[in-house]
């Protein structure tokens, strides 16, 4: 299951939305759509130390939300 959660992001601190998707045996997965942070089951994944690693992380979310289908 995947929903569009409105809320702030503990990382940037601003008012964002973040696609979040549901797993039946684990936690949810978490990407702000602001600053590309990612959370898994309520724990920050590092992000890689390379140039434009937030705006990739972001268009991976878009990617795999698209890709997934409706529900």
């Amino acid at each position: 299951m995947k929903r569009i959660i409105a809320g702030v992001c503990p990382d940037c601190g601003k008012r964002t939305r973040f696609l979040t998707w549901y797993y039946e045996w684990y936690g949810p997965t978490q990407v702000c759509l602001r600053c590309g942070r990612v959370w898994q089951d309520g724990e920050w994944m590092p992000l890689p130390s390379t140039r434009g690693a937030r705006a990739q992380s972001i268009a991976k979310a878009k990617a795999r939300w698209r890709q997934s289908g409706a529900q």
